[in-house]
């Protein structure tokens, strides 16, 4: 009977914090960072403040769990893509793609970290919670350099310096992107931005593959 009561709770537990995070999602994709406070949520998900508090600290803890979320899944497609057995550049390419294709059909994601506010560095959140999406920022962009430094090493991939520049260089266009593309200003260009992500990818292969 221990057994099953211990279970129902921790279903019941995982269900009212999987509500919870989709209300303040909801919530701070309406209302944005600054404007959004736990009556909102508890509101949305339709539960008591005190409830909301039970399973959470506060709006920050809130908002750092759902940008930790984007990146667990971030770093989910990085790993798969650097496993395969292709040659880096290709590798970069998926990567890079797979990238795109999360924050296309997923642009919520992307809002709450990177858009909105300016993301979790400017929404002063503790030290603790910034350290923690700092980590999972790092981990993502070290899965790129280890697959530049593979390159290198086979000699795949041009020795143009140092690779972390060389990550962040690539991170940056393909952000810088979805960036311009989410504001609305390729609406009049007649550029897709899958179209435009390629072309990237292109220019900055060609630049880095080394061929023999």
């Amino acid at each position: 009977m221990n057994k099953i009561l211990t279970r129902r709770k921790q279903k019941e537990r995982k269900e009212r914090i999987k509500r919870i995070l989709g209300a303040a999602r909801k919530v701070f994709l309406e209302k944005g960072y600054f404007k959004t406070n736990i009556r909102d949520i508890a509101r949305e998900a339709e539960l008591s403040p005190g409830t909301i508090y039970h399973y959470f600290g506060g709006i920050n803890e809130l908002y750092a769990e759902l940008c930790d979320e984007s990146f667990t899944t971030i770093n989910q497609i990085l790993d798969r893509e650097a496993k395969t057995t292709f040659a880096s550049f290709k590798k970069i390419e998926y990567m890079a793609q797979s990238l795109a294709n999360f924050y296309i059909t997923q642009p919520e994601y992307f809002d709450l970290f990177a858009f909105r506010e300016l993301g979790w560095k400017r929404v002063r959140l503790n030290p603790e919670l910034t350290e923690r999406l700092d980590r999972a920022l790092y981990k993502a962009i070290s899965t790129l350099r280890n697959v530049i430094d593979e390159g290198i090493r086979k000699k795949e991939l041009k020795d143009l310096g140092d690779s972390w520049q060389i990550s962040y260089a690539l991170w940056s266009g393909i952000e810088g992107a979805l960036s311009i593309n989410r504001r609305g200003l390729l609406d009049n260009a007649n550029i897709k931005i899958e179209e435009l992500i390629n072309v990237q990818l292109q220019t900055y292969i060609m630049g880095l593959w080394n061929k023999h």
